[in-house]
């Protein structure tokens, strides 16, 4: 999930992943493995990316823990929000 919400934000904001680096500091080829949900962003990276996208911290932090969760946990999740 975080990684697909990434890439949205950052095309949303009209961004390539080479301007990300640029304004962030953050390799590009890391901004594509999280992208591609193959790594998490640490919590640093994720506030850097909130600055750039203007998403809320917990928003991205959400995201990120969500992603990593079991089907079976997301399922529990769901019936108590629901």
């Amino acid at each position: 999930m975080i990684a697909s919400k990434l890439r949205e934000a950052r095309e949303r904001a009209g961004l390539s992943l080479e301007q990300v680096e640029h304004r962030t500091g953050i390799d590009n080829s890391n901004l594509h493995k999280y992208e591609s949900g193959k790594v998490f962003p640490s919590d640093t990276t994720l506030n850097l990316l909130s600055a750039l996208y203007g998403i809320p911290f917990p928003q991205l932090k959400a995201w990120k823990i969500i992603a990593k969760l079991r089907p079976e946990e997301l399922e529990a999740l769901r019936n108590e929000l629901i």
